[in-house]
């Protein structure tokens, strides 16, 4: 192990505390108002880009935008395999600006991108793209690959399945998170966006085929892998998908602060590092949406949380 990962795994270490944490999240979401939920932000990780008179809409993107600027700086530490490593879960955000753009060509107003820097992997060729076949051609020459589809919906599927399989190629240890959230993107597109399974493109391969067959969200959680099985478990109803994905995102931080604790300059911990800021930033800005609501449906951020 080489002097550039012995620094980037004690920076990865460092970095990972820049979270607020599930107890403090809880604390976010129980905030009486969103004005309130900021206050509490401005004496967190999350300070440096939030102001107390935010909207609810631009105090979430900026917790993003921290959390990926904390990826940005451990990558600049990395030698680089550990960059790419740190590039797939930046994958995230560069989905967004990728879905911002295609909103963009209907003459609908976006919010600036988020700022990507080296984590960037086809962004600057999509931010000059005109057109959504435009946008499917510079994917398919990528790593993310061909999204399946001519149109926005497919492409922005497409892009979610290919972050699940490039988390797989890069983090070996998240196989199972890999297949779970392909799980997740095929229920939430078929049970709950009503989209016919047999037409859904690409097809995620960690989950074979058999699932293609599924006619209700319990039936899809036998048919597909055990090590995607997991993330469906309990669900029965499109309705409930949502508890899914909060599982999900759940798993990734504990799968996340489990690779942290691996001793010694490691990769693994470097994943760790990103796992966990990642989630945070979700969970964090789950957490804005619940003060913003006055603490209304604080049973549901439990159930994520």
């Amino acid at each position: 192990m080489g002097a550039a990962w012995v620094a980037g795994t004690v920076r990865a270490r460092l970095l990972a505390r820049r979270r607020l944490g599930r107890a403090r999240a809880r604390e976010l979401a129980r905030a009486p108002s969103l004005v309130s939920a900021l206050r509490i932000l401005t004496d967190s990780p999350y300070r440096h880009d939030v102001e107390a008179t935010m909207s609810l809409p631009a105090a979430q993107r900026a917790v993003e935008a921290t959390a990926l600027w904390h990826l940005r700086v451990l990558a600049g530490w990395l030698p680089p395999g550990g960059a790419e490593m740190v590039r797939t879960f930046a994958g995230r955000w560069e989905i967004e600006n990728v879905d911002d753009r295609l909103v963009s060509f209907l003459g609908i107003a976006v919010p600036p991108p988020f700022a990507l820097g080296s984590l960037a992997t086809s962004w600057p060729r999509i931010a000059e793209a005109v057109s959504v076949t435009e946008v499917r051609g510079i994917l398919a020459a990528s790593p993310w690959g061909d999204p399946g589809g001519d149109d926005a919906a497919e492409i922005a599927l497409g892009l979610q399945l290919g972050w699940a399989r490039r988390l797989a190629r890069a983090v070996p240890a998240a196989a199972d998170l890999a297949a779970g959230w392909s799980a997740v993107l095929v229920a939430r597109s078929v049970f709950v966006g009503d989209r016919p399974a047999a037409e859904l493109r690409p097809r995620p391969a960690e989950l074979g085929a058999d699932w293609v067959g599924a006619r209700s969200v319990r039936e899809l959680a036998d048919r597909v892998p055990r090590d995607a099985r997991w993330v469906l478990e309990g669900v029965a109803e499109p309705q409930d998908v949502w508890r899914a994905e909060a599982r999900w995102w759940s798993r990734l931080e504990t799968e996340g602060l489990a690779l942290l604790s691996t001793p010694g300059p490691a990769p693994r911990v470097v994943a760790g590092s990103a796992a966990v800021l990642t989630a945070d930033a979700w969970r964090t800005a789950g957490a804005l949406e619940m003060a913003a609501r006055g603490g209304r449906g604080i049973e549901v951020f439990d159930a994520v949380g």
